[in-house]
């Protein structure tokens, strides 16, 4: 256990249950926010954390237009060498892995090729296996010695070769793309780094905290495809996810138990435990609640009508007594002739 030190107790023995508290402490001068201090223990101010106890709490936040490219792309501590890194298949192995011979030998391939002794197989239009020795790199490497010469003096000469001498170093040469999809859209690339970090987050023998910040979550994403995102995304289990959104569409694909509605300052609850609505409503509400009728849940007001003629009517009589519904934030939700 990671915070035994810092945990609580509560019930009589034997049904004593740990749980642990958190004090984030984040102060504010001015415009500047100060360097934030997090603590654990029951009082008002609480205890220091550890680095390693902290470490444990990280979590993995998505800002809202995230520049999803510029995160898979190969760069110095790009995203996906960090996720790579502390994944089992890496952690551990910076000196003896697998990828660190696959880069030795194409160190030396790359040497051979700019020095003319690189041995090329092709095959003709029979069918028949060609050897060659290409001298296209030696050209190369041959104009930029002559010049080096002139700078330096007869004794340089320029060198070739892909850089990976540690693992780190090599997992940021990775880019991570859709294959076969040479100019993917936002959305698309959206999805691709949602994946990585799902494999971050169930990364396995990792004992911390496994909780994923979402913010706007529809961004990039076409109605079909957030539907597809946030299905997904109740099935999995293992971690924790909190997601906010302004989309009626992921509304109305989501659990209500799973559904926190955010106003004012304060929080509603949709789970069954904090509702005064009983099952049969639950089962109601969801076949009910369609794209279109989930919009309820971010408006101001909400006006009910019975059908599509007064959904259509009652916007155009409130324009012409002088109120706009859309500027004041009303849904008008049609429940369908329900009597």
């Amino acid at each position: 256990m990671h915070f035994t030190e810092w945990l609580a107790w509560d019930g009589d023995a034997p049904n004593i249950t740990p749980f642990l508290v958190l004090n984030y402490d984040v102060k504010r001068q001015g415009k500047k926010i100060l360097p934030v201090d997090v603590k654990a223990g029951l009082d008002s101010e609480g205890y220091q954390l550890t680095a390693e106890a902290r470490d444990y709490l990280k979590s993995t936040y998505l800002k809202p237009l995230r520049d999803t490219e510029s995160e898979l792309v190969a760069k110095r501590n790009s995203r996906l060498s960090q996720i790579l890194l502390g994944d089992v298949a890496f952690r551990g192995k910076e000196n003896n892995h697998e990828l660190l011979k696959i880069f030795q030998g194409l160190s030396t391939e790359l040497k051979k090729y700019f020095k003319g002794e690189f041995e090329a197989i092709s095959t003709d239009e029979h069918g028949i296996e060609q050897k060659t020795i290409p001298q296209h790199g030696k050209i190369i490497k041959d104009k930029i010695d002559s010049h080096i010469q002139s700078f330096y003096g007869t004794s340089f000469q320029s060198g070739f070769d892909a850089t990976g001498t540690d693992l780190k170093s090599i997992l940021e040469r990775l880019t991570l793309s859709l294959l076969n999809e040479p100019n993917p859209s936002l959305g698309s690339l959206n999805r691709l780094f949602m994946a990585a970090e799902l494999l971050h987050l169930n990364k396995d023998n990792w004992t911390g905290l496994r909780l994923g910040l979402i913010e706007e979550l529809e961004a990039h994403l076409h109605p079909q495809a957030q539907m597809q995102v946030i299905e997904a995304l109740q099935k999995q289990h293992t971690i924790q996810l909190i997601l906010t959104s302004h989309s009626p569409n992921l509304a109305s694909k989501l659990e209500l138990k799973n559904l926190i509605i955010c106003n004012y300052g304060l929080a509603f609850p949709m789970g069954d435990n904090y509702t005064k609505l009983d099952k049969s409503n639950y089962v109601f509400l969801k076949k009910f609640l369609d794209t279109t009728k989930a919009n309820l849940f971010f408006a101001k007001g909400v006006i009910l009508v019975e059908g599509w003629a007064e959904e259509i009517l009652i916007p155009s009589i409130a324009k012409k007594i002088g109120i706009n519904l859309t500027q004041q934030g009303v849904s008008i939700v049609n429940i369908g002739s329900l009597v």
